[in-house]
């Protein structure tokens, strides 16, 4: 497989003990490798006789976005889940770098905000619970720069639930990223936004990745996401689960319909797509 590729992962999740936490010394540029992964949810094998993944390998790319992609049922979402420890191979395993392997290191989140904000904390206590916990320096000041680039401010003093949808969401994710994370799993995160907050997140993590070099795994749908995003797009699709187009994105941030080679990046994204659904 190409090394260049990279996937998403989950924010208080309990890893499963097929997961290995072994250095990778001769590839100092990968977060995470998956390694003869197989799996099948109950029913599979009755159905057709053919596990979802089967002898699935995949390397992952340090401080890179990487959006994974395919039709509905190609296994995106259960490839997020199996990054993120909420679903166990059967067979294969999962290695993360040394730098990685903290349960602090790499979070997962899903469309469902509640998972993991604290609802009987405001959001600004939520916000400021990671930096206290983990005892950085000058923690008022970093809460008051996570809560301006969410567009939380105004509702710092509100408890979760007191606030919109839109909201909820934004603090899930402000709330994550206060624990300064080296890797974040997004399984469709981005579908619950509205354009205008799906553009204020989408500023916030590229920045993030290109600031920290945070590992970004976009798991998606929306192909305006992925182009807006991604370093590179890989495209899963048939049974058991192959790598279809592992398609590099190789254009500066910020980016937008006009800027030069997103036409063609587009194009050659939404074939490798087709390809798949077909």
């Amino acid at each position: 497989q190409n090394s260049d590729v990279v996937i998403f992962e989950s924010t208080f999740s309990t890893r499963p003990s097929n997961l290995s936490f072994e250095k990778m010394n001769n590839q100092p540029n990968i977060a995470v490798q998956l390694r003869g992964v197989s799996f099948a949810y109950n029913g599979d094998s009755e159905m057709d006789h053919a596990p979802l993944y089967d002898g699935f390998d995949l390397d992952i790319r340090r401080g890179k976005i990487t959006a994974i992609m395919g039709a509905s049922g190609s296994g995106k979402s259960t490839l997020g889940k199996l990054l993120g420890g909420e679903l166990t191979a059967a067979n294969g395993g999962t290695s993360w770098t040394q730098e990685l392997t903290s349960e602090l290191d790499h979070f997962y989140i899903d469309q469902d905000p509640k998972k993991v904000f604290f609802p009987r904390q405001t959001v600004r206590q939520n916000v400021a619970y990671p930096p206290k916990k983990r005892n950085y320096g000058d923690v008022n000041g970093w809460v008051d720069k996570i809560l301006d680039d969410f567009r939380l401010t105004p509702v710092a003093n509100r408890y979760p639930l007191f606030t919109s949808g839109g909201q909820q969401s934004r603090l899930a994710l402000a709330r994550v990223l206060s624990w300064k994370p080296k890797c974040v799993i997004l399984d469709e995160y981005l579908s619950s936004l509205d354009v205008k907050t799906r553009e204020l997140v989408i500023a916030n993590l590229q920045q993030l990745a290109a600031l920290q070099g945070m590992t970004i795994i976009l798991i998606t749908h929306n192909l305006t996401e992925a182009l807006k995003l991604a370093d590179r797009c890989v495209i899963l699709g048939q049974k058991p689960v192959k790598i279809l187009a592992d398609i590099p994105i190789d254009l500066p941030h910020p980016r937008n319909e006009q800027t030069p080679g997103y036409e063609a990046a587009e194009d050659a994204l939404i074939n490798a797509l087709r390809h798949g659904i077909l």
